[in-house]
């Protein structure tokens, strides 16, 4: 649920939502350039996620991803709504993110 300025909650369903952003801050910096690279090691393993907006996110796993093995992974267990991603970035204003199936058009798993 949401609320909005007037009090009021909005019911948005889970399927229409690409991810769920964990900021250091509402603020964030619009000049930033986030990083699209590895700049060292991180927990999980190395992911790069294309969004069906043709949008992209790497980083790195957190726990279990929801598919199957193989590196092009496009089939999600059933059950399962999304999984956590820590950004490839340190310096990035998102501190995790939680994905959801339904965004995605394609994963693939880097070492």
């Amino acid at each position: 649920m949401l609320e909005t300025t007037e009090g009021e909650s909005i019911e948005v369903p889970a399927e229409e939502l690409k991810a769920v952003f964990f900021v250091r801050s509402f603020e964030g910096d619009s000049g930033y350039k986030e990083r699209k690279s590895y700049t060292g090691r991180g927990p999980g393993r190395k992911i790069y996620i294309r969004f069906a907006d043709n949008e992209s996110l790497i980083g790195h796993t957190e726990g279990d991803t929801p598919w199957q093995g193989g590196y092009f992974l496009t089939k999600p267990e059933r059950g399962k709504t999304g999984f956590f991603v820590r950004p490839a970035d340190s310096e990035s204003n998102n501190t995790k993110v939680y994905v959801f199936n339904s965004a995605v058009k394609d994963i693939t798993l880097i070492g």
